[in-house]
């Protein structure tokens, strides 16, 4: 009798702990269509100082202001921090924002490619839209100006139709290590 209630303590201990059913990713269409393998963790999003749920929804409101976003992290390591909105009609995915450099988790000290967008789906849909925040490791510090993609994304040139996949790939980015997705 006391196995059963150590397992489900076990196991709701691990989900409170967690948070985020990574399984998600892949349900709701996110992976393969958008990142290409599942992250391995879930990183902390937080606007002001409202956390972000794995999976929720959120009012416009909440997420106005470009967020905090905390991981695990190597602090001898650089990482890009990358959010895209797969659901924007004609332009999706849509770049939302992009930050390279990364060292440690300290997102504030990277080198931002993409100044932060908030989420703004059109009034005329009903449903809410999915954006997708996930953290890819570098393979090294990439140079300012190191490669076309990176002066496209400077000058906004590239936030329309933005292939994730494509862009980890050429960067020889790993991962994602971690993501997390909401709903608004």
């Amino acid at each position: 009798m006391e196995l059963p209630r150590l397992f489900l303590a076990c196991f709701f201990s691990h989900a409170l702990v967690t948070g985020c059913d990574l399984n998600l990713f892949k349900s709701k269409g996110i992976v393969p269509n958008y990142l290409p393998t599942t992250p391995k963790k879930e990183c902390k999003v937080t606007y002001d100082d409202h956390s972000i749920d794995c999976g929720c929804t959120e009012s416009r409101g909440n997420v106005l202001q470009k967020p905090t976003v905390s991981f695990p992290a190597d602090k001898e390591k650089y990482y890009s921090v990358i959010m895209i909105g797969p659901d924007a009609p004609l332009v999706s995915p849509f770049l939302h924002w992009l930050v390279q450099n990364v060292p440690g988790d300290r997102v504030d000290q990277g080198d931002t490619c993409s100044v932060y967008i908030p989420p703004l789906p059109c009034l005329f849909f009903l449903d809410p839209h999915r954006y997708v925040i996930s953290v890819y490791e570098q393979p090294h510090k990439f140079e300012e100006g190191s490669s076309d993609i990176m002066n496209k994304l400077k000058l906004n040139l590239v936030r329309n139709n933005f292939d994730l996949k494509e862009f980890a790939k050429s960067c020889s980015l790993i991962g994602p290590i971690c993501g997390n997705f909401f709903y608004v």
